[in-house]
């Protein structure tokens, strides 16, 4: 691999390691004791907001995300992108009053919701066929080293005194935005893109100079012809309509995209990585320290998990995995929820009792980073057919992150109202949507797509 495809591919993944950070940050900030002191947030609705505005800006920006990508190109997208992060990150970094953290966290969302739509999309467009899979996980595996950051710098912070230790916790999530802009700055477009724009020479230069070859190369001259003819396709994906999404049986398969989306969030994921300090404390450990050390091994475990959804992912069925690891998921919260409610809602527990619930939420963790963290979406690019996957995956994105903002807005709410029961319901809607995925999800596994398609048309026909 050229090292200059290896810079473009590690700037755009690095879109998935502020991903991580923003996801991992707010954790460690809420567990500060000088953060709650000097912003003064009222209650658990105006606490769960400064989680839920970057949802929030998520979900607005994922709306345009595709449109945005395919007017000024992947590259472009990503260096803005980078730039909106940094000014969010500074407006948090600076901020003096609870305003300015809604507003820099909205506008991390807003650079968050179009990244994660032209970071992969940059990769798999540059990506060499025999690398496209391993690549492809580049920025997965990034949210999860994010995460992992944000912890050890929620730890390191703790031991700052005053204004510092927040301000440095906030502002570190500017690093890998400024990695972003500038890697993205110093890398070739997306030739595919250019070609889809009617650029040809652009796009040959841009092959040539990611793969290190001569423009005139015979590689390079028969990479071009081969991407010319795709883009042809990608043209009459283009000019189908929205309605194309519930004729012939294909709102079964929208239903089954939007499903897994929403389930994704409902299952507590992002609840558990926002808010996992006050798990502890209502487990009965009550040091910030230890605290904070224990969200680094929860981190890690998601980490841990996603090294294994790389391994497993071609090696055993789809929906094997998803409702393996939903099932992993849902009775790790339900005994989550029994450890706690058993011994007091809040009390102070035995260490024995406090060290369960982290190991219950590091396997958690892992199966989440296996299963639905690694499969769902790979899931629903296969079940539609080329002319409707990019509205279809829209579509399930925006449900995935309206989801992700009712959990996020919530939680604080529900572990302060109803504590143990929390987990219980989350646990529930886990075990209820891995039966869900058993009966509907048909397996995809070593299938190709127009034999994937062949199959719900099938289904389809047969059911009238």
């Amino acid at each position: 691999m050229h090292a200059r495809l290896l810079l473009a591919t590690i700037s755009a993944s690095f879109s998935g390691l502020y991903l991580g950070y923003d996801y991992g940050v707010i954790g460690g900030f809420f567990t500060l004791p000088i953060s709650k002191e000097y912003f003064q947030w009222p209650n658990d609705t105006a606490k769960g907001f400064i989680a839920s505005s970057y949802v929030l800006g998520g979900l607005l920006s994922c709306m345009m995300g595709g449109y945005v990508v395919d007017i000024i190109g992947r590259r472009m997208a990503l260096i803005i992108t980078g730039g909106f992060a940094l000014v969010g990150g500074l407006l948090q970094t600076v901020a003096v009053n609870l305003a300015m953290i809604y507003a820099g966290r909205f506008i991390s969302g807003l650079a968050v919701g179009v990244a994660n739509v032209a970071g992969p999309l940059y990769i798999a467009e540059i990506a060499p066929k025999r690398w496209r899979g391993a690549l492809g996980y580049a920025i997965e595996y990034s949210i999860g080293v994010g995460i992992v950051f944000a912890a050890v710098v929620s730890y390191g912070v703790y031991f700052i005194e005053g204004q510092a230790s927040f301000r440095v916790l906030l502002a570190m999530q500017m690093v890998p935005a400024f990695f972003v802009a500038v890697g993205m700055w110093l890398s070739p477009a997306s030739p595919r893109w250019l070609l889809y724009k009617g650029r040809s020479e652009e796009a040959r230069h841009s092959l040539a100079r990611l793969h290190g070859l001569p423009v005139d190369s015979a590689q390079v001259s028969e990479e071009l012809a081969a991407i010319q003819k795709a883009t042809e396709v990608d043209h009459q994906s283009a000019q189908s309509e929205w309605r194309s999404l519930i004729e012939d049986g294909m709102w079964r398969r929208l239903l089954i995209a939007c499903g897994a989306g929403a389930l994704m969030q409902l299952s507590g994921i992002n609840a558990l990585i926002y808010y996992s300090p006050d798990i502890f404390r209502m487990a009965g450990i009550t040091e910030v320290t230890k605290q904070l050390a224990l969200s680094i091994a929860t981190s890690v475990a998601n980490l841990v998990g996603a090294s294994v959804g790389i391994a497993i992912v071609d090696r055993y069925g789809r929906r094997t995995i998803l409702v393996s690891g939903g099932l992993l998921m849902g009775i790790s919260l339900v005994v989550i929820s029994i450890l706690i409610g058993i011994h007091g809602n809040g009390e102070e527990l035995e260490t024995a009792v406090g060290y369960g619930v982290l190991a219950m939420e590091c396997l958690y963790m892992t199966a989440f980073a296996f299963s639905w963290a690694a499969i769902v979406w790979i899931y629903v690019a296969e079940i539609f057919p080329q002319h409707v996957r990019g509205k279809a995956l829209t579509i399930a994105f925006i449900m995935s992150w309206i989801c992700n903002f009712c959990v996020s807005q919530i939680t604080p709410l529900l572990l302060t109202s109803i504590g143990w029961g929390t987990f219980a319901i989350l646990g529930g809607i886990c075990i209820l949507g891995s039966v869900w995925e058993y009966f509907v999800f048909p397996e995809t596994k070593q299938k190709s797509f127009e034999q994937i398609d062949a199959m719900f048309r099938e289904r389809h026909h047969r059911k009238h």
